[in-house]
């Protein structure tokens, strides 16, 4: 009986440590951070719209309709007001929704970051590179140096 607690035990922290692959635990599981992390915009966001197919909700986006209708497991109900989610499911959209948010400001910082190393090199501002990025490039091949960057 002790080694299949323990089995039991290591099983749920191996899972538990692993990346979500879907939401058919969402409705009585909380999902942790490290489940999500490395997680693009778009695989959050599909989770999240799993959360409402599994509660039979009918979708306007026909991306998202057309998927869920490829699962055997979605049936539409098709009438969204009637829709009523447990409070773990809404937990697990906030998080994932969070999650969104900080890869938004995090895809946001990056865009801003290229437009000025953009910048920089163009305007041919080595200091800038230098004490902004810690890039340096050299001067001997001429003008066309920072195009070919």
């Amino acid at each position: 009986m002790n080694r299949i607690a323990l089995l039991f035990i290591l099983f749920n922290l191996i899972s538990n440590a692993q990346t979500l692959k879907d939401c058919s635990a969402c409705a009585v599981k909380i999902i942790k951070t490290e489940q999500i992390k490395d997680l693009s915009i778009d695989e959050i966001r599909l989770l999240s719209n799993e959360i409402f197919a599994r509660n039979g909700y009918q979708f306007e986006n026909s991306r998202f309709q057309n998927y869920f209708e490829t699962k055997s497991w979605y049936k539409s109900i098709g009438n969204n007001k009637s829709i009523v989610l447990k409070e773990i499911e809404k937990q697990n959209i906030k998080i994932l929704q969070d999650q969104t948010k900080l890869l938004k400001a995090e895809q946001e910082e990056l865009i801003n970051q290229l437009k000025t190393l953009k910048k920089l090199v163009l305007t041919n501002q080595t200091d800038g590179l230098k004490s902004k990025f810690g890039f340096v490039y050299e001067q001997q091949y001429g003008s066309e140096n920072a195009e070919l960057l």
